[in-house]
């Protein structure tokens, strides 16, 4: 694999970001129609299949590297990484790609708490994510963009920031 391994991860990378954008243009371009009862069921099987097959790509590269001893730093450490964070970017937001307004009920939840945080100024004591909310109302009024897309934004970059968190703690 070490001698191999400078011609095959770059295509692999490269298949694994062109699986990851084609699935996100497949989403794109089928749309809700209406109501949909299961958001899983009604986007199309190949969305979810190029999206964990790029993801599995970034993963592949990371074992590889780490297979053939590479120092944990380099070109194909942050393919790999950006890979994956891309991957899971792309899944969170599959439902607004497809044109969803929100993900579920508690995601509306959400939306409200930090509507009236930003309304009332003030954070009810049955808040149970404070720091969550809180967060989401500042980039809220710092920002001057909608509830709704600062909470539907928020959780991306808060996953990317869990991520990216575990590989420097690694």
């Amino acid at each position: 694999m070490r001698g191999g391994s400078a011609i095959i991860l770059p295509l692999l990378a490269g298949g694994s970001l062109l699986s990851i954008v084609a699935a996100d243009l497949i989403a794109y371009l089928h749309p809700a129609q209406g109501y949909e009862f299961s958001l899983y069921g009604s986007t199309p099987a190949l969305v979810w299949i190029l999206l964990i097959g790029g993801a599995i790509g970034g993963i592949f590269i990371l074992l590889c590297q780490a297979y053939i001893g590479g120092s944990g730093r380099g070109a194909p450490w942050a393919a790999a990484l950006s890979i994956i964070v891309l991957a899971r970017v792309s899944l969170l937001f599959v439902p607004y790609i497809r044109g969803y307004y929100s993900l579920g009920g508690d995601h509306i939840s959400h939306m409200g708490v930090v509507r009236d945080i930003v309304a009332l100024g003030h954070v009810e004591s049955t808040n149970y994510y404070p720091a969550l909310h809180i967060l989401a109302s500042a980039v809220t009024v710092v920002s001057g963009l909608s509830v709704e897309i600062c909470t539907n934004c928020l959780a991306a970059v808060i996953s990317v920031f869990y991520v990216l968190s575990i590989v420097a703690l690694a």
